[in-house]
This record gives structure tokens, sequence and C-alpha cells, in this order.
């Protein structure tokens, strides 16, 4: 059985590339730090930062054939998008070269990160560079990505009851579905080179949110200028509704033509069919 090593695997979406993944290899997942939630098996679990080399070099000592990196930060924190995007990219190429065996690596980067002006996207593009460098890579580039448990979700849940009269009138997002990307991963795995991920649905934030509000029986909200929230995004990150990076993202189309989405999965999901399986929360 081929061995996969996911870096990210307790995130969103790389818990659920963990539970797709394990039916037809053996798969372990590094991480700083041990969670008791998601779909990780703690037998499965080892301690490791991406943002040391040492560490990163003793993990690729187990023996890999394929390294998919999935590391990504919402906000920047306790880490910064550059020790995560760039230190870490540098580190899991270099130890795996290292390592004499050459794994393949499979790297979520992010639509946008080709030219996009964020911290978020600059970092991106700075660890494609890093990655196609190392010849035995794949690089997938995701629009917004959805799902019961993501970030944008538990957001829409925390706002649903708020008083909000206007939303931001954000770039075209096209969201993709988690399982939809999962899909294309491991379709495109033993491919190499950069593929471009988007959904079918020429939706807004506001749009999405107002899908979100009529699921449950709330009134839609106006969406004005992004250069007014912009003016408060201060404001809205010391509320902790978002911040002011993920405001200047939500200003970009995350549309690409030559989407692979179609050519992987035939009747990818709609946001709309997503948000009617939702429950409601206290």
């Amino acid at each position: 059985m081929e061995k996969a090593l996911l870096i990210g695997g307790y995130g969103f979406f790389g818990s659920h590339m963990y539970s797709a993944l394990a039916e037809k290899y053996s798969v372990e997942v590094m991480s700083r730090y041990k969670h008791d939630t998601g779909n990780v098996q703690g037998k499965d679990w080892i301690e490791g930062d991406i943002t040391s080399r040492a560490d990163v070099e003793r993990t690729l000592e187990r023996g890999y054939d394929y390294i998919f990196d999935f590391v990504g930060l919402i906000n920047e924190k306790a880490q910064k998008h550059s020790d995560v995007n760039i230190t870490g990219t540098r580190n899991i190429t270099g130890a795996a070269l290292s390592s004499g065996t050459e794994p393949k690596i499979i790297y979520i980067s992010a639509i946008n990160a080709e030219n996009g002006t964020t911290e978020y996207f600059r970092t991106k593009r700075e660890a494609e560079k890093i990655i196609s460098a190392y010849k035995n890579s794949l690089i997938i580039r995701p629009s917004i990505i959805y799902g019961k448990y993501d970030f944008l979700t538990l957001q829409f849940y925390k706002l649903l009851n708020q008083n909000i009269p206007i939303f931001p009138k954000s770039g075209l997002i096209y969201p993709v579905y988690v399982d939809d990307i999962v899909e294309v991963v491991k379709s495109k795995m033993n491919f190499t080179g950069v593929f471009d991920v988007c959904g079918n649905e020429n939706l807004r934030f506001g749009d999405m949110f107002n899908i979100f509000r009529k699921r449950f029986g709330k009134k839609p909200v106006r969406q004005a200028s992004m250069l007014l929230f912009k003016a408060i995004s201060p404001i809205l990150a010391h509320a902790g509704i978002i911040e002011k990076e993920q405001m200047d993202m939500l200003g970009y189309d995350f549309y690409r033509q030559d989407s692979i989405l179609k050519e992987v999965v035939k009747e990818p999901t709609l946001y709309s069919e997503f948000v009617k399986g939702l429950e409601a929360r206290n």
C-alpha cells in the first residue's frame, strides 16, 4: 500500500482529504498539535512544525510516496503567511529532495495567487515558484471552498441573527464544494503542473449570505460598495467578523475559464443545494 503524508490534515479541507485517501492509502498527518475532533485517527498523527526544517526532515524519514501540503492561515496570529507558505514550502521541497526518493508533492494554492496583491496571495505565489522548481509536483488552485464546517459557513451562522442591513458587494466568488475539490485532487494527483478549480455558480459573497439567510427564513440583506466596508474594516475586525486582509481578498473575482471541475465532476454541487441540508444552530 502506498503511503501519503498530509500536512494540514486537521484543517477543514485536509480532514476531508484524509477520509478520501484513507480508503486506498496508508495516511499519516503531521501537525504541531494533536486534535480530538475531525476525521483523523489519533494513531496517524505525527508531531511536527512545517516551519522547522528538522521536523520536516525527521517526518519524511518515515518514507512517503505522496506529500500533500494543505496548510493555510485564515488570518495571521500565531504565525505569518510567509512562515507557512514560503519557509514551510522550502522545508518540504528541501527535505523531499534530501530524502533521495523525491515523493510526489501536491500543493493547495489559491485562484488569484498568480497576481493577487494581498500578503496571502503574494506568499502563495512565492510558494508556487518553490513547488514548481521541484519537478515531481502538482499545484491545485481552488476558488473559495465551502462545506458544513468551513470558516465561511460558520461565520454565516454567527451573523444570521444579527441585525445586518448591508453586506459588501464582493467580486464573483464561484465557490466550490469541498467534496468536489477532493475528487479533483484524487483524479489529478498523479499529474504535474497547475490546475485552476472554480464552481459553476456566478455568486458574490452577499449572494451566498442571502441564500443562507433564506434557508432559515431570514430576509435578504442589501449589498453595498466594497469601499464602504474597507473603510470600516478595522471595526469589523475588532468585532471578530472579518479581518482586513479577508476583506481585501473579497474584492477579487475567482472565476477561471479553464477550470477543470467539469472535467472531473459531471454534476458539481450547487451552493443552494448544499444550504438546503444545513440545520439550525443555537
